[in-house]
């Protein structure tokens, strides 16, 4: 119904030819579809089910009803350090009974808090009246999000053994090429103003995997096993923040 009487308003003329706008907002992102496994790797991904993150827009329209955008968003996701223990406290859980558990992961070589990235480009549909606007957007892009190396050594207890646990990623930077579409709506304060609430669908499919490799530094024996993430991952958006008009 929004959608109608909004094209009903604009289908002859804009209030207001704007070509060039640039936003900025907080979008607040949810993983839908599962993603981790319950494993200790699962703590050495640079990805939150839920996270907030900054957002940055612009937009550029060629005719009174078409244009093309550009969307940037970078997340910050669980801390390094915390995502550090979580994989300590997870590998004693398994072996602490038997072993004393020492553990080092790469989170401790993270240099960036903002380790969720994704860049869109947009083709938008723009339907506006004297003071509201409805822009239905279709996008194409990439998700970036960090993958770390973990190891673990278990020295059994009241013995001489020892066993060195690694996961190492297939890549460390994991890109992904995503598909997404949304819906900017909002109301004009001004000409130049607009306050702007975006709702988000985006999918897109995971390549990861780690190499575990569980070796007896005695013996020197390895046994090795993968551990796959490939996946479809749909994740759910919504972003608000203040849309400006420069020319």
């Amino acid at each position: 119904m929004c959608l109608q009487t909004v094209y009903v308003y604009s289908q002859h003329t804009l209030p207001y030819h704007s070509k060039w706008q640039i936003g900025t907002s907080i979008n607040s992102y949810a993983q839908v579809t599962p993603f981790f496994k319950d494993n200790a790797t699962d703590h050495l991904i640079e990805f939150d089910k839920s996270t907030l993150c900054s957002q940055l827009s612009v937009s550029y329209f060629f005719h009174k009803h078409w244009g093309i955008g550009i969307d940037l968003l970078a997340g910050s996701s669980t801390s390094p350090a915390q995502k550090a223990g979580q994989f300590t406290e997870s590998m004693q859980s398994q072996y602490e009974r038997d072993y004393y558990v020492t553990t080092s992961t790469g989170e401790n070589d993270a240099s960036s808090k903002f380790n969720i990235e994704r860049g869109y480009f947009d083709v938008i549909y723009r339907m506006e009246s004297a003071r509201f606007f409805i822009y239905p957007e279709l996008a194409i892009g990439v998700s970036s999000f960090y993958s770390n190396w973990g190891r673990a050594y278990l020295k059994q207890k009241n013995a001489n053994d020892v066993i060195e646990i690694s996961y190492t990623p297939n890549k460390i930077p994991q890109d992904y090429f995503t598909i997404a579409t949304s819906v900017s709506f909002g109301y004009k304060l001004s000409k130049r103003i607009f306050l702007n609430i975006e709702p988000l669908i985006s999918s897109h499919k995971t390549g990861l995997t780690y190499t575990q490799t569980t070796t007896d530094l005695n013996s020197k024996q390895s046994v090795m096993d993968i551990i796959s993430y490939k996946r479809n991952a749909l994740s759910v958006s919504i972003s608000g923040g203040v849309v400006v008009v420069l020319k």
